[in-house]
Formats: structure tokens, C-alpha cells, sequence
């Protein structure tokens, strides 16, 4: 038995990232990675995109076979872990079966968000896109329908409406809030998406409430408060969820960290969309693809190191949709003005979120020229004139600012 095995419970982009750092770290000994999902670690930003608009199925896969041999992993698929055994430093497995850890990783990843309540949501053609799976089912179930409704409007819904708009799918997007977006990004940036996907032929049913799926084995129409929406499909995207625990310790929003990643049990970091983690004061949670890689490399460099290395990224995300890019940094959950850049209204331009004088977060629309400068600002939470900021023809790196 190796004499310093790491777990990692969960194979997604956080505990793939994870072991390759421990390998690059010159770590050793074993290494399990433990997943229920039956495939090798995969790519989850194209599912909503190109997996779906492409006439064959793009490799999504983070290693190859040669990768995955150098790394010298034992990946355990399709294994549900139980339970976690804090006292003799075990998982348990469903199937019965113990792994012993020396440091334990939990990157468990979230899960979509479900409607199960409502009712008619166990009928066929209802679809939620998490994992590959769901990816290769959903392919397959949209290339016999034309009429599709895709409950949420948040990044998993309004990616997939696109892509649906892409190969000629009629599409209908059903949304709770007036307006998509709008406490992440403003009235602004909100009505620009909104006109975005009008303009690609997206019909929008904005503050409307799903009540029921209509039908005996599939949906055939979806009744909201307002209306009653015939479908060939439905395609839910309303978000998700931390995945339950699996270990005991301080979980809210997922597993509680500190800046090193570490729990509050001894020898048990978690990483990636499972966790809350302190930014700036705030206790934040996040499901971004940028977020889980580095915040589960940097957990597993401080399971084997000497020296902790705090993290102190800024959340940044990005969203492709038809041929508009979004990137997002920063974190604002709230803000006393924007300060606009450029004209995002013409779909190429910055928004920035100021509270108490400081940048806070930015919205980029098609423009990446200035994201370094403006993650620099937002790291320091700077305080810039607003005139200066919102003059394009200022380089971002040079407005004055003071900390």
C-alpha cells in the first residue's frame, strides 16, 4: 500500500486539475479518482455548444490514453461514494469497498437543478443537460423534434436555446425573472441579451412561472402562468446545486473552505463548484470552469506542500452565445452605478460595477482587449474616476488608480 495516498472524490475539471498539479508537484505516491460518471475526466463548456451544433461528436475528453498513463492514476468510474470516515481516514464506497487517504480532496462538482415537483417533469422528452450522458441523449432526442422549450434563461438554458436557434430548431425560453440575468448584470446587459437572441429568432416568455407538462409519455405542451406553450421537447436548465455531501464538516453552499482550501477537518481540502471560499471579505460560491481548474490545482499543492499558497483569483467566467462573447470578473452582488465602456448596447464593450468608489466587476461584451487591466483593477478593488473608466479611448492601463 502506498504509504501517502490522496483521494479525490470526484473526476470533473477541479479533480482532474488536482492530480495532474500533485503530479507536477513531483507527488509520488497514489493517486484515486473516484467518480459515479461512467467516463474519463471531460471538458464540460462544449456540451451546451459545439456538442450540440456539431454534425459529430467533438472530443471532449481532458486526457488521452497517453496522459492518463504518464499521470499514473487509478480512476474509479462509475463508483458512488457513501460516506467518509473522518476518525480512520476512510471513503466508503456503495459497493462496499474502503480507500484509505492520507489527504483527502473532495471536488464533487454540482448537479442540476431539478423540477421533479411539477408536474409531468418525469415524462419522457424532458431533458437536463450535467454530463456527457445527458449531452449524448440530448443529440440524439433534438435531431427528430422542431419545437423545443427551454426552461431558464441562466448560462446552461441560454447557451443550449442558441444552439438549438443554430441548427434551425424552434425554440421558446421560458424565464421566472423579467428580464435574463439582470441581478448578475444589470438592467443594461440585460436587455442587450435579451434583444440578442430575439434577433437569432429566440421567443421569450419573461416573469412567467412553469406550472405543469402536459402529455401521457411526453410532454406536448408546457403551461406556465401566463400561457400554454406547445413543445416536441423540454430542455430544463434552472440551474444547480452544490452535490450532497459526502463527509461531515461545515457545508453551506458546499463545503465550507478557508483560503487554502482546507476544511474543518484535519487533512480534507475540497475544490471547484463544491465549495464557498473567502473573496474579499464575502463567502462566495461559484460553478465556473476558470474557478474549479486553478482552485483545485491550488488545493492540491497545498495537500503536499510546506508552505500553504493562499487563493486569491478573481472569479472570472465566460459564455458563448451565437457569435457574442461574454466574460465576466469580479464579484458584485450588488453595486451603486454602472459605468459603461464602449457601446455594449451595439454588442462590443465593457460594463463596470462600482460600489463605495470601487471597481468591483465587468462585464466585457466581444471585447477582450483590457480583461488583464481590468482583472488587475477588480484584484484591487481600485477606486478609478468613472469619467477616466468609461472613456475608450483611455487604455484600461492607464487610468489612475488608488487603492
Amino acid at each position: 500500500m502506498s504509504p501517502r495516498p490522496i483521494v479525490i472524490v470526484g473526476a470533473g475539471l477541479a479533480g482532474a486539475n488536482a492530480a495532474e498539479a500533485l503530479r507536477r508537484q513531483g507527488f509520488e505516491d497514489a493517486i484515486i479518482l473516484i467518480d459515479r460518471d461512467l467516463d474519463v475526466p471531460y471538458d464540460r463548456p462544449p456540451l451546451s455548444k459545439e456538442f450540440l451544433t456539431a454534425d459529430h461528436e467533438p472530443v471532449v475528453r481532458l486526457w488521452d490514453d497517453d496522459q492518463l498513463t504518464r499521470l499514473s492514476v487509478k480512476l474509479e468510474l462509475g463508483t458512488t461514494v457513501s460516506s467518509v470516515d473522518v476518525a480512520r481516514k476512510r471513503v466508503v464506497t456503495t459497493d462496499g469497498r474502503q480507500w484509505h487517504y492520507w489527504k483527502l480532496l473532495l471536488a464533487t462538482g454540482s448537479e442540476a437543478r431539478r423540477l421533479d415537483t411539477i408536474k409531468g417533469a418525469h415524462l419522457g422528452n424532458v431533458y437536463y443537460l450535467r454530463t456527457l450522458q445527458d449531452a449524448r441523449q440530448l443529440k440524439r432526442a433534438i435531431q427528430d423534434v422542431e419545437r423545443v422549450v427551454v426552461i431558464g434563461a441562466g448560462f446552461i438554458g441560454a447557451e443550449v436555446a442558441a444552439s438549438l436557434r443554430q441548427i434551425g430548431k424552434s425554440v421558446v425560453v421560458v424565464e421566472i425573472l423579467p428580464r435574463p440575468f439582470e441581478r448578475l448584470w444589470g438592467t443594461e446587459a440585460a436587455e442587450y441579451l435579451i434583444w440578442l437572441h430575439q434577433q437569432h429568432g429566440i421567443e421569450w416568455r419573461l416573469g412567467q412561472k412553469v406550472l405543469e407538462f402536459w402529455g401521457e409519455s411526453r410532454v406536448t405542451h408546457v403551461k406556465t402562468s401566463d400561457t400554454v406553450i406547445e413543445c416536441d421537447a423540454v430542455i430544463i436548465g434552472t440551474g444547480a446545486v452544490p452535490a450532497a455531501p459526502v463527509a461531515p464538516g461545515h457545508f453551506e453552499k458546499g463545503y465550507v473552505v478557508n483560503e487554502f482550501g482546507q476544511t474543518n477537518i484535519p487533512d480534507v481540502y475540497a475544490a471547484g463548484d463544491c465549495t464557498t471560499w473567502p473573496y474579499h471579505g464575502h463567502a462566495i460560491h461559484v460553478e465556473h470552469w476558470d474557478h474549479a481548474k486553478n482552485h483545485g490545482r491550488m488545493a492540491a499543492e497545498n495537500m503536499i506542500g510546506s508552505t500553504p499558497r493562499p487563493y486569491r483569483n478573481v472569479p472570472y467566467f465566460w459564455s458563448d452565445q451565437y457569435d457574442t462573447r461574454l466574460q465576466y470578473l469580479g464579484y458584485a452582488p450588488e453595486w451603486d452605478f454602472e459605468v459603461i465602456r464602449g457601446e455594449p448596447q451595439g454588442g462590443a464593450g465593457a460594463i463596470f460595477y462600482v460600489k463605495e468608489g470601487r471597481v468591483m466587476a465587468g462585464l466585457f461584451i466581444n471585447q477582450s482587449k483590457g480583461i488583464l487591466a481590468a482583472r488587475r483593477i477588480i484584484d484591487r478593488q481600485a477606486v478609478v474616476p468613472p469619467e477616466r473608466l468609461g472613456d475608450p479611448s483611455i487604455p484600461l492601463n492607464e487610468v489612475t488608480c488608488e487603492k
